[in-house]
């Protein structure tokens, strides 16, 4: 599997102290064919089902990486919804962040797409839970914090959602 090895190329390169966070983009666009950008929109654009790849590659490195070698922390960042009135990104936010406590990877796509939530990382966060699900049934959501750009900005007209959440 394509991404198994790209994915165990990163962890080497890692290990070894090299940079490898840009190679490791490079690779998974050339698996999805064409660049970054084309990557990220072709992956996006054919849905939930190509996220399993990746989701079988990670949940393989999870099962294959020693314990001896310490716990393991995935980070998945990404902003919420993009960009509307305080109250509607609130309102898409909350969405966005109930299906993602339900532990449903499909859920959490759905809602997003149906919503047309603009949370960019919806597609790494259905990636980590459906590898996280490989290896447990029931994973704990808890959030953090959350709040927009308004709190910063003191402007509501157009806001940007911020969240933090823990997945053990």
């Amino acid at each position: 599997m394509a991404v198994l090895e790209v994915l165990r190329r990163w962890v080497l390169r890692r290990e070894r102290g090299e940079p490898c966070a840009q190679v490791f983009d490079q690779e998974l666009a050339e698996i999805a064919g064409g660049g970054h950008e084309a990557a990220g929109r072709r992956l996006l654009s054919a849905g939930y089902d190509h996220t399993a790849p990746v989701a079988d590659a990670l949940a393989t490195i999870l099962r294959e990486t020693p314990a001896a070698d310490g716990p393991i922390l995935l980070v998945i960042s990404s902003d919420m919804n993009h960009f509307a009135p305080e109250t509607e990104n609130r309102r898409r936010d909350a969405l966005a962040l109930n299906a993602m406590r339900t532990g449903d990877p499909r859920r959490l796509f759905e809602v997003c797409r149906d919503n047309e939530i603009s949370m960019c990382g919806v597609l790494p966060a259905v990636t980590v839970v459906q590898a996280l699900l490989r290896s447990s049934s029931e994973l704990g959501m808890e959030l953090v914090d959350y709040t927009t750009s308004a709190a910063a900005s003191g402007d509501t007209s157009r806001v940007v959602g911020y969240a933090g959440m823990v997945i053990e």
